[in-house]
């Protein structure tokens, strides 16, 4: 719009609808015009916000800190007159959380950190479920999921013996960790969770995050590699999900994002690595290069 009708002009105004994805909304480049265009507030405009889950805080906290997008979405939506805020993602099960994305879309009803009154929810919220809509539109696929067993694979095979040994180590991982605290425990099970996710997606995938960890194991016993204050707050959002299409890093090539989840692996590592342990160090040696030697790319420890 501005090479059509000159830098001055304000894009917002141009056209009675706009569709814009989320992360333009955190640039201040586009923001800003909006907000200008917006005023306080401005009659007959309407705010359809899809995938609004995404603009909850993440956390249960009561006074949680908001993201980008969280902010982003707080600062604009009282400027238009009415909101639809949309999503087919359950929110993170925190209550404080929810709240806060209600306060954003009616904060007459709702107060982030207060409990939640049914009646007030029931009077801003519509759930369709597939079986509602079946039985007012109909023609709407069900679905039947059907187990289809795997047999007659040897007991050699790579994913079954991988399975088993990854099993083997998560156990003694578990008990190793026993007397840690509550938080590395937790960053320790969700490690290992990554490496059962990474084994089912490919043989590949799971040698490569292995190693990250493996490394990163041999490096802390051998005082070349310090652990980290299990107290000091950690990102691990890329070790439980996938990055979403509005997330900036959804840009980045696959070698810059594989690059921060070994990051993140690393760095989990580091804060659930557990007390120096000889015996430890020759169980896990022992099934670090077995399990590798079974997805085909054996590892030399350096």
């Amino acid at each position: 719009m501005r090479q059509e009708r000159g830098f001055g002009v304000n894009a917002w105004a141009t056209y009675p609808r706009l569709l814009v994805s989320n992360k333009l909304l955190i640039d201040e480049f586009y923001a800003a015009p909006l907000r200008d265009w917006l005023d306080n507030i401005r009659p007959g405009t309407l705010l359809i916000f899809d995938e609004a889950h995404h603009a909850a805080p993440a956390t249960g906290a009561k006074y949680a800190i908001d993201s980008k997008i969280t902010r982003a979405i707080r600062d604009i939506a009282p400027r238009f007159e009415h909101r639809v805020f949309l999503s087919a993602t359950p929110h993170n099960g925190h209550s404080n959380s929810f709240s806060a994305l209600l306060e954003i879309l009616d904060p007459q009803r709702f107060t982030r950190g207060v409990p939640l009154l049914k009646r007030n929810l029931d009077a801003v919220m519509a759930r369709r479920i597939k079986e509602d809509i079946r039985e007012v539109q109909g023609e709407f696929p069900k679905r039947e999921v059907i187990q289809v067993d795997i047999s007659g694979l040897p007991e050699e095979a790579p994913e079954l013996a991988l399975a088993r040994m990854l099993d083997e180590y998560r156990r003694a991982r578990t008990d190793r960790l026993k007397g840690a605290s509550r938080r590395q425990q937790v960053e320790a099970g969700l490690l290992t969770c990554n490496l059962q996710q990474r084994l089912l997606s490919s043989v590949y995938a799971f040698s490569r995050t292995l190693k990250v960890h493996a490394r990163t194991m041999e490096r802390i016993w051998a005082k070349h590699e310090e652990l980290l204050d299990a107290k000091r707050p950690c990102a691990t959002d890329l070790l439980e999900e996938s990055v979403g299409a509005d997330d900036d890093r959804a840009e980045l090539s696959e070698e810059e994002l594989a690059a921060l989840e070994d990051a993140q692996v690393e760095e989990v590592t580091r804060r659930t690595a557990g007390g120096y342990d000889p015996t430890a160090k020759e169980r896990a040696g022992f099934w670090w290069k077995a399990a590798l030697a079974a997805t085909g790319q054996p590892m030399r420890f350096e």
